[in-house]
């Protein structure tokens, strides 16, 4: 490792002691500031290559860079989605116009003689030196990290893979289920049709929605080779086999709309009348004050119930059956891509933690989408950051209001 990278590696585990036990909750002022100025360290820190960094490598370059590789476009660039007319972002919610990802891209395959995947993230490229960063990550502006992410794995090794090798898994790190259901899975549906899933082994990371999907397509799990979420090395593959990755704004696509409901609903959703209020089923970016939205869900006939422990199939059951869907930010609200078009939405969204995946995810798929700010404290515009472990305070008057003027109260 680098002195570079041990630097990264020395501010992360410093930020973890620093905004974690010493801070009373994840809300307060010296948990906000200290992730606003750890996160500037850090980024700072990363802040030109470091040897053994991989260079990035566009499609248009890929031939050249690998004598026989090719791109075949399968899916033509996806619509820009805009809120509904007069739609009004909430004074608090700070990043619309900052987190609007790259200009859409088409969406295919590509096919690498000795291409390389690295880690447990996923990025590929023609071989050790290259990445494909643009086509193989979940986020547009996360070139630095990607690459500091390929040099982690370059530095755990490079193993040998002989035949064909097909790449399933982009990983944001963990096992997220949004990221995995609406941006990994889909490449399934790409290979499909790009070469028929003929390879000799999978190369993914495990998660639940992936192994899911595999099991009901039938691929053998002999097959399958698990890369681990931790010091994941890189695979130098005699063939590779790999797949475009939809951007994290295009959460609900059509064509990958309709290949999830293929998998997991495959049966014309049962209309219902259900009230869900979906719990967040990790300890990270909790409700702090849920008790108080329990009292008000509840008697207005809410279900409040967890997605853990359900396959994906059940889940999709589950959103496909609600008429009226309450959830915090997170990653089960994924399976709002299984909902009824017509389903009243309401996200009770973290000031630290805003997003505007979801509700696009909503009018893409013509979903009635309100949003909730959370009342905590957070920095000025200027120095707003997103941060992933944050808590939210429910505005449980702003929900109440909303209740009422929907008719839910």
């Amino acid at each position: 490792m680098s002195e570079r990278q041990r630097a990264v590696e020395f501010v992360r585990r410093a930020g973890k002691r620093l905004s974690g036990p010493l801070a009373r909750n994840r809300t307060g002022r010296f948990y906000v500031w200290t992730r606003v100025l750890l996160g500037r360290v850090e980024r700072f820190a990363r802040r030109g290559s470091v040897p053994g960094t991989p260079a990035p490598v566009t499609l248009e370059a890929l031939p050249v860079r690998a004598v026989g590789a090719t791109y075949r476009e399968l899916e033509p660039p996806a619509p820009v989605v805009s809120p509904p007319p007069g739609w009004v972002w909430p004074s608090k919610f700070a990043v619309p116009a900052r987190s609007r990802g790259a200009p859409p891209r088409g969406q295919g395959v590509v096919e690498i003689p000795g291409g390389t995947v690295f880690g447990p993230r996923g990025f590929f490229g023609p071989d050790p030196d290259g990445v494909l960063v643009e086509v193989s990550s979940l986020w547009a502006g996360d070139e630095a990290a990607s690459l500091a992410q390929c040099a982690r794995a370059l530095a755990v090794g490079v193993e040998e893979l002989d035949g064909v090798a097909m790449s399933l898994s982009i990983s944001s790190g963990g096992p997220n289920h949004a990221h995995a259901l609406l941006q990994s899975v889909p490449h399934l549906e790409l290979l499909r049709r790009g070469f028929g899933f003929e390879a000799d082994r999978f190369l993914l990371t495990p998660q639940p929605a992936m192994i899911e999907a595999l099991t009901i397509l039938g691929i053998p799990t002999d097959r399958l080779l698990f890369v681990p979420f931790s010091d994941g090395p890189a695979h130098r593959c005699q063939m590779l086999r790999a797949a475009t990755s939809p951007d994290n704004h295009e959460f609900g696509i059509d064509w990958v709309t309709d290949f999830l409901h293929e998998l997991f609903l495959p049966d014309s959703p049962v209309q219902g009348s259900r009230r869900l209020y979906v719990r967040r089923g990790v300890a990270r970016r909790k409700v702090l004050n849920e008790d108080d939205v329990l009292e008000l869900l509840e008697p207005a006939g809410f279900e409040a119930l967890s997605m853990d422990g359900r396959s994906i199939a059940q889940q999709a059951a589950l959103f496909a059956s609600a008429d009226v869907v309450v959830a915090t930010h997170g990653a089960a609200l994924a399976n709002l891509v299984f909902a009824r078009p017509g389903t009243t939405v309401i996200e009770l969204m973290g000031a630290n933690t805003a997003s505007v995946v979801f509700a696009e995810l909503c009018w893409r798929r013509g979903l009635d989408y309100h949003l909730i700010m959370g009342t905590e404290p957070g920095p000025p515009d200027r120095w707003w950051t997103w941060q992933r472990f944050a808590d939210t305070v429910v505005d449980v008057g702003g929900l109440r209001t909303l209740l009422g003027g929907l008719g839910l109260g």
